[in-house]
């Protein structure tokens, strides 16, 4: 059974941190850095061939998630896609490339005043070092995330409505080798979607993915 874990939030949301928690916490646990790996390639390659070359890696990532998988199905692996993931299109283009069993969206959508107090004094390689430049960067991404649902009066983000009871997880209606996605077995009853408007510890948001799996 595959899990997928798809985090979506700006810089500074945490998760890469909840990642590295996860990492140690949870065993069959596969993930990618999509940031990091894209750091690394554009030192030697152009812009296109660098896109290119995370397209390939990635579908050699999901080959090996889908072997692991089918070699024994019943054993539970958990898969973190580690990047801001802002384009719901990407997203159910990963989702239709792993096809997997269950799906948890992770919507961190924290204030911006907390997303820059965090990222000032760190390092990353797709991030500028200034101050001004980094708040810019921020203010540009987080306008452009889209999260599962939009924020409305009748489908709040707050910690009183983590999940959405109206689109849970099939959970009799596992997707495997023998039961492919279909018309009966869309890819919305696979998803539950939690929200994060407030800090959490790494210990709640762990908890929380382990009673959606």
């Amino acid at each position: 059974m595959i899990i997928l874990i798809m985090p979506i939030g700006a810089p500074g949301s945490g998760k890469t941190t909840l990642n590295n928690y996860l990492r140690e916490s949870m065993s069959n646990y596969f993930y990618t850095q999509r940031d990091e790996d894209f750091a690394t390639l554009r030192k030697t390659n152009s812009l296109n061939k660098t896109r290119k070359k995370l397209f390939s890696n990635l579908e050699l990532f999901f080959e090996n998630v889908s072997s692991t998988n089918h070699k024994n199905p019943e054993k539970k692996y958990f898969v973190y896609l580690d990047s801001s993931n802002a384009k719901i299109m990407c997203r159910e283009k990963f989702y239709q490339k792993l096809n997997p069993d269950k799906i948890i969206e992770l919507n961190f959508n924290l204030s911006n005043s907390i997303l820059q107090e965090r990222v000032k004094d760190r390092y990353h390689p797709t991030f500028p070092e200034d101050y001004i430049k980094q708040k810019e960067m921020i203010d540009i991404i987080s306008k452009n995330i889209e999260f599962s649902n939009p924020i409305n009066a009748s489908n709040p983000i707050n910690a009183s409505n983590p999940i959405n009871a109206s689109n849970p997880i099939d959970t009799s209606n596992p997707i495997n080798a023998s039961n492919p996605i279909n018309a009966s077995n869309p890819i919305d009853n696979r998803i539950t979607k939690i929200y994060i408007n407030e800090p959490m510890t790494l210990i709640e948001i762990y908890q929380k993915i382990k009673i959606c799996s």
